[in-house]
């Protein structure tokens, strides 16, 4: 599966406490959601890690299910050579 599968991505990253951040992602076409909070330490490279692992456990995981819903029939309205022929034969 490709990242593209999941449609729009959001990632929020929000200071909690002293060095602590708290991270949300959350995609278009996933039902769930994930968080996590770092630690007071954790370098990019570690950050980077597991932003990269909470992605893929949401590929991984159940997609949204996506009811279709039936497009209602378009009535034609009759031609102006219809419309004459209907007035001329009353």
């Amino acid at each position: 599966m490709r990242i593209a599968d999941l449609g729009d991505i959001q990632i929020a990253v929000t200071r909690k406490a002293n060095g602590i951040m708290s991270v949300g992602i959350c995609a278009e076409n996933r039902n769930d959601s994930l968080h996590m909070d770092t630690q007071k330490d954790e370098t990019v490279d570690q950050f980077v890690v597991r932003i990269k692992s909470m992605l893929r456990s949401m590929i991984n995981g159940e997609g949204r299910k996506v009811e279709e819903v039936p497009k209602p029939e378009v009535k034609k309205s009759p031609t102006f050579d219809q419309q004459k022929k209907e007035l001329t034969t009353k």
